[in-house]
């Protein structure tokens, strides 16, 4: 925050506790109930317009890439921020069917904001900066965009 002397202070980080396993069983009791009184509420719709197979796949994907990303992409990431520690930037990506994207925006696909933001920094940014791209969580077993990003990279 700025303080009256418009001087910039810095808030430590703070940890936060690990809530995917409480996200987990909370999707799976929503499943299980959505399953149970299907025939009951028969016009019932979901937002995400998945089915319930398809939601418990890309959970179980999900459940994978985290534990993989766990193992993998941690080392490479800290390696990464040690290496180029304030020359980067985060682009944080939205859940690919949140109402934020899908009605509130003029864009209405993560992949437009992926070749916005990309193209956007490599036109203004200083050569020296590097562009990170974090995956939302939620979203991880739903889409993919390591090709889109890699094209997307070449050709600015």
């Amino acid at each position: 925050y700025v303080n009256k002397r418009n001087v910039i202070r810095v808030e430590p980080i703070e940890e936060t506790s690990n809530s995917y396993c409480f996200m987990m069983c909370c999707a799976i009791v929503y499943y299980a109930a959505n399953l149970y009184f299907n025939k009951t509420f028969p016009h019932y719709h979901h937002h995400r317009n998945l089915s319930t197979a398809e939601e418990c796949f890309s959970w179980i994907r999900s459940l994978f890439k985290r534990i993989r990303n766990y193992f993998l992409e941690k080392p490479k990431f800290k390696r990464f921020i040690s290496n180029y520690s304030k020359q980067y930037y985060v682009f944080a990506l939205q859940v690919h069917n949140d109402s934020q994207i899908l009605i509130h925006s003029e864009l209405k696909r993560m992949e437009d904001y992926i070749e916005q933001v990309i193209h956007s920094f490599a036109l203004h940014a200083d050569k020296t900066h590097h562009l990170v791209l974090k995956h939302h969580p939620m979203d991880r077993g739903y889409r993919n965009y390591t090709k889109l990003i890699q094209k997307i990279a070449k050709e600015n």
